[in-house]
């Protein structure tokens, strides 16, 4: 997925969560709430009515009878101009709720000058399966959130995501900007206790950690430069304990192609109808460079510890091997081979860095670049492909 696809999907999740707080504080402005079964009791704040803006705190939940969790503070403040949606801020603090198995804690989550499209509004809205066009995220601040159910358990420290624009909404290009994307201990405990989840366990223990552990921060440039945007980005994903993967990306789009990525659905349609789309829209994507790594913290000592207990084979023999069937597998283009190769051995008797890098040495759309694909020699030289370890 690309990297404007999982601001998108994380977007989802986040109006989803707003939204489902608006419909709470547009249904009363009495201390109780009822939507249908659900009652929403609040001890202190206000909540106008008219203008559907409201901060109030000492939150309860209640099914009925039954309760269901609390929040200590929710702050809803927005603007409505032009059929355009601003939310100014949107708050959520110590938020907890409890659902038969699901356990869900949430520090606080901020988002601040989020700018969309006004269908949420419309009480129509809530009838239909709709989508919310965002044109800029906002500032999205999310700290200390625990989700617990059936012995699983994932938190997140802090995710943070500062104002990026989606979609124009103000003339025909998306302005300059630069953004930053952090994640901080994102961490997955699955339950010890499922049986399925047996040789995943025991991978972990022969790695020394007890579960997944996953940090990630992205920083990007995004420029109009004539008939193109120019997206210059790095990103790194850690894997605590296993490895850490890093990217560096200079690429160019031209206008339409852009926008129309931004507004195509690709993970709702079928892998060949979404490689054709890719194949269209590939005339107007163009690299600059690009480069990405992997550095071994330990996977490599366990995939090749466990390859030798199931094979009876040491660490230098299954190297050896790896190289013969790669050598065989590329036999029929020496140029490729002499390239990877010398650098997979390397990383493979003696772990490291592994990287891969492109610089084209003309700038072509990415569809003309397909063709050469059938002579790799050429398509070294005219990719600038290096592979080094």
């Amino acid at each position: 997925m690309s990297y404007n696809g999982r601001i998108s999907s994380f977007n989802t999740l986040m109006i989803t969560i707003m939204m489902s707080f608006m419909a709470i504080f547009a249904a009363h402005a009495q201390d109780d709430i009822f939507i249908g079964d659900l009652r929403i009791a609040y001890e202190r704040g206000y909540f106008d009515q008219n203008t559907l803006k409201g901060d109030v705190s000492d939150i309860r939940f209640y099914s009925g009878n039954d309760y269901l969790g609390s929040s200590e503070r929710l702050v809803l403040d927005y603007d409505l101009t032009g059929g355009v949606f601003r939310l100014n801020t949107f708050l959520v603090e110590g938020m907890r709720m409890n659902d038969e198995d699901v356990v869900i804690y949430l520090g606080r989550m901020s988002i601040e000058d989020m700018v969309m499209d006004d269908q949420m509004l419309d009480p129509m809205f809530w009838d239909i399966d709709g989508g919310v066009s965002v044109y800029r995220t906002g500032d999205i601040i999310i700290n200390d959130l625990d989700i617990e159910a059936e012995g699983s358990r994932l938190s997140i420290e802090r995710f943070s995501m500062n104002n990026i624009p989606l979609l124009p909404y103000e003339g025909a290009s998306i302005p300059d900007y630069d953004s930053e994307f952090i994640l901080e201990k994102l961490t997955i405990a699955l339950s010890p206790y499922d049986p399925t989840l047996a040789e995943y366990h025991m991978m972990l223990n022969m790695l020394g950690i007890n579960d997944i552990t996953i940090n990630a921060n992205s920083i990007a440039s995004h420029r109009n430069v004539g008939d193109r945007y120019r997206q210059v980005s790095t990103a790194d994903i850690e894997l605590v304990g296993l490895g850490v993967f890093e990217s560096y990306g200079d690429l160019e789009y031209l206008k339409p192609t852009y926008h129309m990525i931004n507004q195509s659905d690709f993970e709702n349609i079928e892998p060949d109808q979404a490689l054709l789309m890719l194949s269209s829209l590939g005339g107007g994507i163009f690299i600059n460079s690009f480069e990405l790594s992997y550095s071994d913290k330990g996977l490599m000592d366990y995939a090749l510890s466990l390859a030798g207990q199931t094979s009876g084979m040491t660490r230098g023999d299954i190297a050896d091997m790896s190289v013969m069937m790669m050598q065989a597998e590329l036999m029929q283009y020496p140029d490729l081979a002499n390239m990877v190769i010398p650098p997979l051995e390397q990383f493979i008797k003696r772990g490291g860095r592994l990287v891969v890098s492109i610089e084209p040495t003309v700038s072509l759309p990415i569809i003309s670049m397909v063709p050469l694909m059938s002579s790799p020699a050429d398509a070294i030289n005219v990719l600038g492909l290096r592979v080094s370890n």
